[in-house]
């Protein structure tokens, strides 16, 4: 016979992909969609299973039928469940992609996709594109195409061919560096406003090292290596600087770029910031957490450990958001139960 180890709980869904954080492995998962069972909504998911054997981001769902007089039972290819373990991982399967447009934010066709909004993927051997190869992005708009933010591709050539996959987990230790994809002065006083490629956590109070090796960053070579404090997150946007889902993902930190001239990030002239296409591979630019300002970070409120260097390694699962989807949309109320079975 079979015992099993339960865990359970429940979330109010942001309409973003969701990471459980277990205290130990599970063979299976429940989720129940409360909110949707309430509406009775035609074609919704309202329960969802997974178990060990079935394929990651697979699982099965349930749902009401088109009439809400009935219930269906699917499969879900894609969008499902999906085990983490950020330790000891392997990533995905590589997804081909069709096309990657030259546009802010830039949009990408790939049947099937199943990302949801707030994912992580990263990209290879885009034929025209390649400067953001092994780059990771978040997902900020998904549908039939998905989107992802934080970086203009504006003068770039877009894409039709080459490969994303998806990464399921941040690394390990917080704080955590991150690639740098544009850097404005439109902050006070000519501050540097640096975007980051993923949806960052930095605080105020931290001291980072930017780093932009290469000659390929133009007048902005000058602030490779300098350590700096951040002073503001997430400052609105101006101009073209890049967008986060329709937000702002950025550090403002205390050195002065406003002589520095505009970032222009696939453009020519002193500027360009990423190389032309043929002349990658390159060393992409980073914010490289060192420390803290504890002046800083006290007269801003901030814990003065912020610094702190962290192990955030866990074991979870992922689950994957919208009308068919485990997590399903914003303020969707999620009860799940997940366990691990035993041979007693």
């Amino acid at each position: 016979m079979f015992d099993s180890n339960n865990l359970q709980d429940s979330f109010t869904s942001t309409g973003s992909a969701q990471i459980l954080t277990l205290r130990s492995d599970v063979d299976w998962i429940e989720c129940i969609n409360y909110t949707k069972i309430a509406a009775n909504a035609a074609s919704t998911g309202y329960k969802f299973y997974w178990q060990r054997g079935m394929a990651a981001g697979t699982g099965i769902e349930y749902q009401s039928n088109a009439g809400s007089t009935a219930v269906d039972m699917t499969t879900l290819a894609t969008g499902g469940f999906t085990l983490i373990d950020t330790v000891n991982y392997t990533l995905p399967a590589k997804v081909a992609l069709t096309a990657l447009t030259a546009a802010t934010p830039p949009v990408i066709t790939s049947a099937g996709h199943g990302l949801s909004v707030g994912e992580i993927v990263r990209f290879d051997t885009l034929d025209n594109q390649p400067q953001i190869g092994g780059i990771d992005f978040t997902v900020t708009a998904s549908a039939a195409t998905f989107t992802v933010g934080n970086i203009s591709f504006a003068n770039s050539t877009a894409s039709t061919s080459g490969f994303w996959r998806r990464v399921p987990f941040n690394p390990a230790f917080y704080p955590r560096r991150r690639y740098i994809t544009f850097i404005s002065s439109s902050a006070t006083a000519g501050r540097a406003k640096v975007y980051m490629s993923v949806t960052h956590d930095f605080i105020v109070g931290q001291k980072v090292r930017l780093e932009l090796p290469g000659d390929v960053w133009g007048n902005y070579t000058q602030i490779s290596g300098r350590e700096c404090t951040i002073v503001a997150i997430n400052e609105a946007r101006a101009g073209a600087e890049p967008t986060n889902g329709g937000t702002a993902n950025n550090i403002v930190v205390d050195v002065d770029v406003s002589g520095l001239g505009a970032w222009n990030v696939f453009g020519a002239g002193l500027n360009q910031c990423y190389p032309a296409s043929t002349d990658v591979p390159f060393t992409p630019a980073q914010v490289v957490p060192v420390g803290e300002n504890t002046a800083t970070a006290l007269s801003a409120g901030t814990d003065i450990l912020s610094d702190a260097t962290l192990n955030t390694g866990y074991i979870g699962i992922q689950l994957g958001a919208g009308t068919n989807g485990p997590a399903g949309v914003a303020n969707d109320v999620i009860y799940w139960r997940a366990g691990k079975s035993f041979n007693v």
